[in-house]
């Protein structure tokens, strides 16, 4: 696994001509990949004070399968509250078909539970035509039912046109009505 360092914060010279980098910003990313060049893991640093002392403040984590698709990531976050709680989920599991679409995303708290977000939704079943777009999204709650909130509907139809242009999305509720 290689690490690089991807991004530094903007600095600037203080009144005596020291570095300064502004505290609470984000002041280094660093990636490591494996051999075959994905991403395995980021990890995001922040300014404790002005003379450049870094703190971990965010780390991610992906695992990936041989046709290079993602499998898992994991989100931790310090300093806030945990991931899984009211800023984002702590993993996402996606599944694919055997023609490498994301047919279903699960999102899980830092216990390994189904986490919803603010509108409800936990996992997310997508149906795609020949044409490999995503014709149906179909969105559960952490029970496993369908999830409804004022910014969800439990199913999302898209319809095209014959050159690829989406044409209607259709919210329906789990019966098919509108």
């Amino acid at each position: 696994a290689v690490a690089k360092l991807v991004m530094a914060s903007p600095w600037f010279a203080g009144i005596d001509g020291e570095r300064v980098v502004r505290p609470g910003t984000v002041a280094r990313i660093q990636y490591r990949y494996d051999s075959e060049g994905r991403v395995l893991e980021s990890r995001t640093y922040i300014s404790a004070s002005w003379y450049g002392e870094l703190v971990e403040a965010a780390r991610e984590e992906a695992r990936w399968d041989a046709a290079s698709r993602t499998l898992t990531r994991k989100y931790f976050q310090f300093g806030a509250p945990p991931r899984g709680s009211t800023n984002g989920p702590a993993k996402r599991l996606m599944r694919y078909d055997s023609r490498s679409r994301e047919i279903e995303t699960t999102t899980f708290d830092a216990r390994d539970s189904l986490w919803a977000d603010s509108d409800g939704g936990a996992i997310i079943r997508r149906e795609f035509d020949i044409h490999e777009r995503c014709v149906t999204g179909r969105n559960f709650d952490a029970q496993g039912r369908p999830a409804r909130s004022s910014n969800l509907c439990p199913v999302e139809r898209r319809e095209f046109d014959p050159y690829g242009q989406a044409l209607r999305l259709r919210l329906e509720d789990e019966t098919g009505a509108p």
